[in-house]
C-alpha cells in the first residue's frame, strides 16, 4: 500500500474500505487546525485529498479560520481547471473535440493560471477580471488575445456551474480591438502571386485559393477523397485528423483546371500534398506564400500587402460573394453552419475595385436624366 504524505501538517494516508475493499485516501487534520476537534475526511483519490489539504491550509494562512464540516471546501480556479481539462481529454477521445483545440486551451492557460489560478471561485468578480485585462495589456499582448483568455475563463466557469459547482462568471466587457484592414486582391494580382510560388507549394496554395477550404483540410487531403472525373473533393476525417466541426464534412466542386494540375502530381503518398516525409502531410506553406506575395510586388495604399494562408479562404469567399453566390451556398462551400453570422462578418469583404464601381455622383446622375 502507498505511503502517507504530509501537506502543511495535514496527513494524507491510504486506507482500504471494509465493505468493497477499494483504496481510499484519508486527510487527517490536527485538532488545532480543525477548531478544537480532530477532523478526518475520506476521498476517492490522492489528488482530491491533496487539493483539500492545500485549500484547507491556504484558508487558515489567509486568516479565514477552519472550514465548517457542513459545507464543501472552497475551490480555486486552478482546481476547477484541472477537472475541466480532464473532461476535455475525454471529449477528445470521443472525437467531440480536436486534440489541436485542447492543445490551444492548454497553451492559453499557461498565461491565465499564474495570475488568477489561485483565486477562490467565490471571489471571482468583475474587478478581478479587469485587473487581469490590465496586466495582460501591460505585457504587450493584443486585445484580441486578452479577449480570448477571458472567453476561455468563461468556458471553464460555465462548465463548473453546469456541474453544480458553486461558481458563476461575473460580467466583463471585452476589450476593443483595432479593426484589421483586410485587402482583397484582384484575380489578376493573385495570378501574379501564384506565378511566384515555388513548384512544391503552388498546387496547395492554388487549391486553398480556388476552393476556399481551410488550410488543415487541404494539408490532410487524401487521394481517395479527390474525384478528378466528377470534379469534386470531399472533406472527410482521416486516421490522425478530423474536420473542425460537423458542418466541415462536405463536398466542394473544383474547376477543370485545378483538377488537371492535381492529376499531374506524383502519387508518392496517400496524401495529395505530402511533406518531406511522404507518410505525413505538408504542415505549412506560410513562408512560401509570404515570399511569393513579396516577389509579386502587391501594394495597397503605398504599403506592401501581407497575406497569411487563412486570407486565401477570405479572398475566395469575397470573390464568390461579389460574383453573386448566395450566402447559404457560400456557407456550405466554406463548411460554416447554416445561418451563422460568421460568414458575412469575418469572411466576406469588399474589394477596392468593387468599392470604386460603387462611387456615386449626383451631378452625373442628373445629367444622365
Amino acid at each position: 500500500m502507498s505511503k502517507s504524505i504530509c501537506i502543511n501538517r495535514i496527513r494524507i494516508r491510504p486506507s482500504q474500505r471494509k465493505v468493497s475493499g477499494t483504496l481510499c485516501w484519508i486527510a487527517d487534520v490536527p485538532s488545532d487546525m480543525a477548531g478544537g476537534k480532530r477532523r478526518r475526511t475520506v476521498f476517492d483519490s490522492v489528488k482530491e485529498a491533496k487539493e483539500f489539504a492545500n485549500m484547507y491550509s491556504n484558508r487558515l494562512f489567509a486568516g479565514l479560520g477552519s472550514m465548517n464540516d457542513s459545507g464543501p471546501p472552497r475551490m480555486t480556479f486552478e482546481a476547477l481547471t484541472d477537472q475541466w481539462l480532464g473532461h476535455q481529454k475525454t471529449r477528445v477521445m470521443l472525437a467531440k473535440k480536436k486534440q489541436s483545440s485542447l492543445d490551444t486551451d492548454r497553451n492559453r492557460l499557461k498565461s491565465v493560471l499564474p495570475r488568477i489560478g489561485g483565486q477562490y471561485l467565490d471571489g471571482f468578480d468583475t474587478e478581478l477580471l479587469e485587473w487581469y485585462q490590465v496586466q495582460r495589456l501591460g505585457d504587450g499582448v493584443a486585445p484580441d488575445t486578452v479577449n480570448s483568455d477571458i472567453r476561455l475563463v468563461r468556458k471553464v466557469i460555465n462548465w463548473g456551474n453546469q456541474r453544480k459547482i458553486d461558481c458563476s462568471m461575473p460580467p466583463i466587457e471585452p476589450l476593443q480591438a483595432a479593426k484589421r484592414d483586410v485587402y482583397i486582391p484582384t484575380p489578376e494580382e493573385m495570378s501574379k502571386v501564384l506565378a511566384n510560388v515555388c513548384n512544391k507549394t503552388r498546387p496547395v496554395v492554388r487549391f486553398i485559393l480556388e476552393t476556399g477550404c481551410r488550410a488543415g483540410e487541404a494539408y490532410n487531403l487524401r487521394w481517395e477523397h479527390l474525384d478528378l472525373v466528377n470534379l469534386e473533393v470531399t472533406i472527410r476525417a482521416g486516421e490522425t485528423w478530423t474536420p473542425k466541426t460537423k458542418h466541415s464534412i462536405r463536398s466542394i466542386p473544383i474547376s477543370k483546371e485545378i483538377a488537371e494540375e492535381l492529376s499531374g502530381l506524383p502519387r508518392v503518398s496517400e496524401f495529395v500534398f505530402p511533406g518531406r516525409d511522404p507518410k505525413k502531410p505538408i504542415n505549412h506553406v506560410r513562408k512560401g506564400l509570404a515570399a511569393a506575395v513579396k516577389k509579386a510586388g502587391l501594394m495597397h495604399k503605398g504599403n506592401p500587402v501581407k497575406l497569411c494562408v487563412h486570407d486565401l479562404r477570405k479572398i475566395n469567399a469575397s470573390w464568390r460573394a461579389m460574383s453573386g453566390v448566395p450566402e447559404r451556398v457560400l456557407q456550405d462551400l466554406l463548411g460554416h453552419a447554416p445561418g451563422t453570422p460568421v460568414t458575412a462578418k469575418h469572411y466576406v469583404f469588399s474589394s477596392e475595385e468593387a468599392k470604386r464601381k460603387a462611387v456615386f455622383s449626383i451631378s452625373a446622375t442628373c445629367n444622365d436624366n
